[in-house]
Parts: structure tokens; sequence; C-alpha cells
């Protein structure tokens, strides 16, 4: 069964430099936290300078049930006058069985001990709170932060995370703060949280809480009244590319749209910004 599967990572403002050189390597060490927990499935990562987001529309919420084989010593060396050895207990021990449960099976060389175990997958949900952390302590921004009074440290502090599978919440924890079904607005609309119902409904909240997809390239294409002044044009943009703080966008080309009462404005952000 696949559900619709969320997480966000709300961060105080990241910076830049530290951020776009581990930013290469943050798809591949998620990617790789889902394969070793047999869960690798297609995702999207999104980010703002505050938010961490990853959107995994097809989700295991359970491990596939496997066999796992264990070849053992050559029966020869495990037992002596008929009398099972040191490599027999230890090779039960590794297979987390008694002596008399294992087997043998014949191999190239002659016959080994063997045993074959059923594994019942685990639920996704059993797995997700140490798969995030473990995840975050793999990220390298060269220096790190502590605050409050935790003794572990990140790039910045987190203040929110959200880990939704379908609609039901996750019970997880990151640096202290609890999994909820809240995410914070753009701070030039509101300071205060907004909720959502279950995964997909996430980003119809971001929208109508201005957080926007605008960057897809290297430019950002925008469209206002040429009747305005620049420092208005500046505030619509700020409006419009709302997780784009305005320090980090520079104004450098701006044309006349003589096809109607507007101005075409390009913008190239310092660093580049994909949100959602």
């Amino acid at each position: 069964m696949v559900k619709p599967f969320l997480i966000e990572i709300g961060v105080e403002e990241l910076p830049a430099v530290p951020f776009l050189k581990e930013l290469p390597n943050i798809e591949k060490k998620w990617a790789k936290v889902l394969e070793e927990n047999n869960l690798l499935c297609e995702f999207k990562f999104y980010y703002t300078p505050r938010r961490l987001v990853f959107w995994h529309r097809e989700f295991k919420t359970k491990q596939d049930d496997k066999e796992i084989e264990f070849f053992g010593a050559p029966v020869k060396i495990a037992y002596k006058d008929g009398q099972p050895t040191g490599a027999v207990f230890g090779f039960a021990k590794k297979c987390g069985v008694e002596v008399d449960e294992l087997q043998t099976i014949s191999q190239p060389k002659g016959e080994v001990l063997y045993y074959k175990k059923q594994v019942v997958g685990k639920t996704s949900k059993e797995l997700l709170n140490n798969m995030i952390n473990d995840f975050m302590a793999s990220l390298n921004f060269g220096k790190s932060m502590r605050w409050g009074d935790r003794k572990d440290s990140f790039i910045r502090p987190i203040r929110n995370f959200c880990v939704v599978l379908g609609d039901e919440l996750i019970d997880a924890k990151l640096y202290g703060i609890q999994s909820s079904k809240s995410s914070f607005a753009h701070r030039m609309i509101s300071y205060d949280k907004f909720s959502f119902e279950y995964a997909g409904d996430y980003f119809c909240k971001l929208d109508k809480n201005g957080v926007k997809i605008i960057v897809t390239g290297e430019t950002v294409t925008l469209y206002f009244d040429q009747s305005l002044d620049l420092d208005s044009q500046r505030k619509k943009i700020s409006k419009k590319v709302l997780d784009l703080d305005q320090k980090t966008t520079e104004i450098t080309n701006t044309q006349k749209n003589r096809n109607g009462n507007k101005a075409h404005l390009t913008l190239i952000p310092i660093w580049q910004i994909r949100t959602i």
C-alpha cells in the first residue's frame, strides 16, 4: 500500500554559501536513508531560505517482507566428533535461533551451515523518526550552532517539523520539536501558523499563505504595473517572490512592455531558491 508522504523541516534563515555547498548532496543522502530502510521511492525536494521539504507521491506504508539467507562454516569444521563446535554456536547466535534450528546446504566446495529467515517488514511509521534524524545528522554544512539547552547542533535552529503520511500525523521529534500538521506562512503575510489536514492539502495551504513556486531556472520573470514607481514595484515583487528575501534579489533590467500598461522585470537571485 502506498500513500502521499510529506516532510517539512522549518528553520531560521539558512546562510546561502554553506547551504549551497551541501545542496547537491541532500537528495542523495535522503535517497540513501530510504534505500537502507527498504523504502526507496521517487520523491521531490524543495527548499526556501526557511524550509526544507520532501514530497513523496507514492510512499510505501510498510517494508516488503523478505527472506534472508545465512551461510556458515563448512560442516566438517562446524562439528567435531559429531558435536557442535564454537562455530555452530556463533552461527546460531548470528541467525538469532537455537542450534537445533540450523540446517545445512550443499555448496560447490562442500556442505555448509545454512539458515533461511523470514523477515516481516516493519511499518513506515515505526522507522521514520530514526530515518529523519539519521538523515539530518548526515548533513554537513561546515559550521553549525547550538540553541537553547540542546547539546546537538545544526546549521540553524529548527522551528517547525511536519511528518504526515496520507492523513496520519507521524509521531516524530527533531531537535526537540514535535511533529505537527502545521506550518508557518510567509512572514510578510503572518507570523502565525496555519494547519492542514493531509499531505496533499499542505501545498494548497502553502499557496494560500503566500509561499509559491517562483524559480525554475536562473531567472524569475514577473509582470507589474509600469505606473508604479520602483519602490512600489519592489514591494509588489516582495509579495510575489515571497520566499526570496529582498536583500538576496537584484533588479537587473527593466523593460517596458508596450502591450498594455505593464513593465517586464527580470530578477536574478543571488542564490537560487526553489520554493513550494
